[in-house]
């Protein structure tokens, strides 16, 4: 394992964000609207969203992070 491989890694885990918004769209695909690093700034967004966006179909996502090995 070479130097590069080994910061690229560490990166990826110090700027992971698990938590995402996505938008459910009629067609049962989804876009990704915004990613959190905790859940609770999810929850307050997803709240944010839901009031300004009330005919808006909005869920939370937790996608952890995926280990090279």
């Amino acid at each position: 394992m070479n130097y590069q491989s080994t910061f690229s890694q560490e990166s990826r885990e110090i700027l992971h964000r698990p938590w995402i918004i996505v938008s459910v769209l009629p067609s049962t695909k989804t876009h990704t609207i915004a990613r959190f690093f905790n859940r609770q700034d999810a929850d307050d967004h997803l709240n944010f969203l839901r009031r300004f966006v009330p005919k808006g179909v909005f869920a939370i996502v937790f996608e952890p992070l995926e280990k090279e090995f």
